[in-house]
């Protein structure tokens, strides 16, 4: 769990240090829905 947790902190401190700020799909949906955003939005 600790390791998925570093993961989680630098993707959101390096996606909310970006301009335009971004957060990866990923955290806002299960894995299924994630998969699903991924093909709509390619």
């Amino acid at each position: 769990m600790e390791k998925y947790e570093g993961v989680f902190h630098k993707e959101v401190v390096e996606g909310l240090n970006t301009y335009p700020k971004k957060l990866s799909s990923k955290y806002f949906y299960d894995p299924i829905g994630d998969r699903l955003f991924q093909d709509i939005m390619h």
